[in-house]
């Protein structure tokens, strides 16, 4: 292989990227493991706004149709459970690890 790889598809090559290139090289790739590990999940449809719950992790849509009827349906922020850090076998902790060791360097 010649330069850094277009794909990282196994726990394997983000190993291998860290140990043989610069963190400028594979920095952004680890950390897109973090950010694409937790989503917005459907929860339910409410009849009511004020059944809904806001906060950190639950947010509430209001959708509004062409004859001003207005719906609302409840989210969950939680872990995708088929995100790619998962997939590949890393933890949360593993990769922050690694991105934290960075900033002690």
């Amino acid at each position: 292989m010649q330069g850094y790889p277009k794909t990282l598809a196994s726990r394997e090559d983000y190993e291998y990227v860290a140990a043989n290139f610069p963190p400028e090289k594979w920095r952004a790739d680890w950390q897109d493991l973090l950010d694409t590990m937790y989503q917005w999940f459907f929860v339910r449809e409410l009849t009511d706004l004020s059944e809904g719950v806001t906060d950190d992790t639950h947010k509430v849509e209001v959708n509004e149709d062409e004859t001003g009827a207005k719906t609302y349906t409840q989210y969950e922020w939680c872990v995708n459970p088929t995100c790619k850090l998962l997939r590949i076998g890393f933890t949360e902790q593993e990769v922050r690890d690694k991105l934290d060791s960075l900033e002690v360097a």
